[in-house]
């Protein structure tokens, strides 16, 4: 519970705590003050009806929010209307070039200019605001990536289940104006940091998808370019006796088997690194102390996921499922191929039962390469062609043995981790860098707009 004071002439309107908390006070410095109704022709928001939606190629491009990722709008995800419901429409139901649309309704304050002159629907998700001509509009765009900009949307926003926020509200938004060659600064050091997020994930992209290649390289394998076939036929003697089903002797799995055995190294059944395999525990009582609970959802393609720990209150934890960093995880049910090593930060944990603990034998095996191999595309693909689950996907414990792993000698195993890991590391690095550069691009852009910082223009 949170106490604190309002005065009489601080109330617009609303009479809910929520709309008057501290934080969502804001002090807007120095600079002219508008409303965003007052620097725009014409506020209104999208199509309220139910879309009828056509083919690919036929109709009207329909924006939804879930279009616009990355400031940007997602044209291979854009769904098209029929050209019948299109001219039931309203006019106001369309955006113009140089429209601004804010998303209203579910996840509020995505914002993005519309730089095309084709015609686009537009979903009631989105407000389409047509700002005044000389208003300096990419401007107005970027101060909508600001806090400034989002915590007014927070604190205007209404609705428990899905969030929106109404039209009147959105158009009492202030916006500090400065002099517009400060206005045109800030978009500089926006657009700048934009493109340097865009080069360095970019980069980050080029690493993670390399692996693939560098790995096959590695081991001196050319996977061959196969279509999905229909139908196929299958000769009695290449039956095994636990699958019966057409998925799993599909061709293109065969030929990439047939790679492996080209390998210039030998391959082994998983099973000949096994020392011990076992599943972790079911356990649904969670709790906010005791040891950690690893669960499908822990494991990641590039490590550990820490987002959102689990707990479990147990006195201890069962001998036989004890971690060791000899150990290596396995993913059993839900979403298949997702591996790890046991590192020191987990040595504590309790797997669930949906993981497999497994016991190698690091005479044969380095675990680091092992966990390299299984999650590029020789390991990936053997995880689903030996799915025996239906409509949740399952490998038991049979189907996990017999996973082919090629198998080099130790040292080009190291090698190879080491590599991934070099890759890996260089990619989050980019990646972290990229986040944390546009963050400090905001923050200056702020107190620039607030006039805590003087630019020249």
């Amino acid at each position: 519970m949170q106490c604190f004071k309002v005065y009489r002439d601080e109330i617009e309107g609303r009479l809910d705590p929520y709309y008057y908390l501290p934080k969502h006070k804001i002090l807007f410095g120095k600079y002219e003050i508008k409303s965003l109704q007052d620097i725009s022709n014409n506020i209104t928001d999208g199509d309220h009806g139910n879309p009828k939606y056509s083919g690919d190629n036929e109709g009207i491009p329909y924006l939804r929010v879930v279009d616009v990722k990355h400031n940007e709008i997602n044209y291979k995800s854009i769904k098209n209307i029929t050209l019948d419901y299109a001219k039931k429409l309203y006019k106001s139901c369309y955006a113009n070039y140089n429209d601004l649309l804010i998303s209203i309704v579910g996840t509020l304050g995505v914002s993005i200019l519309y730089k095309n002159k084709k015609t686009l629907s537009i979903s009631r998700g989105f407000a389409i605001v047509t700002l005044q001509p000389e208003i300096n509009k990419d401007y107005i765009l970027t101060f909508t990536k600001t806090t400034l900009f989002l915590k007014q949307i927070e604190k205007n926003k209404v609705g428990s289940v899905q969030s929106g926020m109404y039209l009147s509200a959105l158009k009492n938004i202030k916006i500090p104006l400065p002099p517009l060659e400060i206005q045109n600064k800030i978009v500089e050091i926006m657009q700048t940091a934009y493109e340097n997020k865009k080069q360095k994930e970019e980069e980050a992209k080029r690493l993670l998808d390399s692996i693939d290649n560098f790995v096959l390289e590695q081991l001196g394998i050319e996977l061959p370019e196969v279509e999905n076939k229909m139908c196929y036929k299958v000769y009695s003697n290449e039956l095994e006796n636990n699958r019966h089903d057409p998925y799993y002797y599909q061709p293109k799995y065969y030929k990439k088997y047939e790679a492996i055995k080209n390998s210039k190294y030998k391959s082994v059944l998983f099973e000949d690194l096994i020392i011990n395999l076992m599943n972790g525990l079911e356990i649904r009582n969670y709790s906010n102390t005791g040891f950690r609970y690893l669960r499908v959802t822990d494991l990641c393609k590039f490590g550990l996921n820490n987002t959102n720990p689990r707990y479990v209150d147990v006195k201890e934890i069962p001998e036989k499922i004890k971690l060791t960093e000899q150990d290596f995880l396995v993913s059993r049910s839900g979403s298949l191929g997702l591996v790890s090593t046991v590192k020191e930060d987990i040595l504590q944990a309790i797997l669930s039962s949906h993981i497999f603990k497994i016991t190698l034998n690091i005479k044969k095996i380095y675990p680091e390469y092992l966990e390299v191999y299984l999650r590029s595309v020789l390991g990936q693909f053997q995880f689903f062609q030996k799915n025996n689950g239906g409509i949740i996907p399952e490998i038991n414990q049979a189907a996990l043995k017999s996973v082919e792993i090629v198998l080099p000698p130790l040292d080009n195993q190291k090698a190879i981790a080491d590599e991934y890991l070099n890759r890996i590391n260089t990619a989050k690095q980019l990646q972290k860098e990229a986040k944390e550069e546009l963050e400090q691009a905001k923050t200056r852009v702020e107190r620039i707009i607030l006039g805590e910082e003087e630019v020249a223009g």
